[in-house]
């Protein structure tokens, strides 16, 4: 599936040193990963992962498949791995 990497992300990506290849793990479900919905934005989902024992949270547009930012998991977010 192809996505489309906003400029916002690009330079979130390079802030917080977050590589696309960590984006592409988790997008593809190469590690173990939860969806929840945006309490924002009807459409926008937050897809969630660990890559090498670190937790990132991906917002993007589940139709226009456009990733909007990517950010480490919060706390709350990392419980839905504690099972």
């Amino acid at each position: 599936m192809k996505y489309v990497y906003s400029t916002h992300i690009k330079e979130r990506m390079l802030e917080r040193d977050i590589s696309k290849k960590t984006i592409e793990h988790i997008l593809t479900n190469r590690v173990k990963t939860k969806m929840a919905p945006s309490s924002y934005d009807e459409g926008v989902k937050i897809k969630m992962g660990f890559v090498n024992g670190k937790g990132f949270a991906i917002v993007f547009n589940e139709k226009t498949k456009r990733l909007i930012t990517v950010r480490r998991m919060r706390k709350n977010e990392e419980k839905y791995f504690e099972n």
